[in-house]
């Protein structure tokens, strides 16, 4: 097995539970960081999938068809890489934790009724 395969399936692997990170409810993102993920993740897991069926033969290119879909899959990755950094370097990766729920604590004394 070569190691572009095992690469490949780790990272479908890794853009798949990547996948299920906006919709964690413990933590708080902006609306553009959550897209960013969905995006991302299947931008990857397509990336990942392409690259792993080239490995094992499942389609066979030409030397200039190969070359250029060598190149698409290197920029691809290269805007996986970007979008990561902009995850990093804007805080939104790890988000921040959500307040915990205080609307089940009673906030006055209830009203006296008036008979």
């Amino acid at each position: 097995m070569k190691t572009s395969m095992i690469l490949d399936s780790i990272q479908i692997i890794g853009f798949a539970i990547l996948l299920f990170a906006p919709f964690d409810k413990k933590r708080v993102r902006a609306r553009w960081a959550n897209m960013v993920f969905i995006l991302g993740s299947i931008i990857g897991i397509a990336k990942g999938t392409i690259g792993l069926a080239w490995d094992l033969g499942w389609f066979a290119l030409g030397s200039e068809a190969s070359g250029r879909l060598d190149r698409y899959l290197a920029m691809i990755g290269g805007l996986l890489l970007g979008f990561l950094f902009s995850l990093i370097f804007s805080g939104q990766l790890t988000g921040k934790k959500q307040p915990p729920n205080k609307s089940l604590q009673a906030t006055a004394a209830a009203p006296a009724s008036c008979d």
